[in-house]
């Protein structure tokens, strides 16, 4: 048994000019999870205007969410001050095109969403530090809709 897949019939966009098509594909996303009849959750992995759409959803739905913090931007933030080439007095700088504090706030409310947080473990860059940045109290008992 696989997951079923659903075809947009529209062009790609752009991600950073998708935001602009949340609520559609909010309203998209729920036609399609109210007609599977006992779908049990939502696993969601990226940081996008789809997963934040998708979370919504499943929120309403009262359907429970797996995510997976990968890539989370944490990791680049790490790397790239590893590297030198994000420094703390120009951080507002790469913030207005990269949207750093947005995207580690996103990561943050869809770790306190879920029922479940897949973290995929990573070697530290030159700072040698390693594993995930994001840390939360993981339940292991069954994932139950709401």
């Amino acid at each position: 048994q696989g997951a079923d897949r659903y075809r947009l019939d529209r062009p790609a966009v752009d991600l950073r000019a998708a935001w602009r098509y949340r609520v559609t594909i909010e309203r998209g996303l729920r036609r399609v999870v109210r007609s599977l009849p006992g779908l049990d959750l939502l696993h969601l992995r990226m940081a996008d205007v789809g997963t934040v759409a998708a979370a919504r959803v499943a929120r309403q739905e009262g359907l429970p969410i797996v995510f997976t913090a990968a890539p989370d931007p944490h990791g680049v933030i790490e790397a790239m001050d590893d590297e030198g080439a994000l420094e703390r007095d120009r951080f507002g700088d790469s913030d207005v095109t990269e949207h750093w504090w947005f995207r580690v706030r996103m990561v943050e409310r869809l770790v306190a969403q879920a029922a479940r947080v897949v973290l995929l473990p990573r070697t530290g860059g030159p700072s040698g530090r390693r594993g995930a940045v994001i840390s939360t109290a993981l339940r292991r008992e069954p994932i139950s809709r709401s």
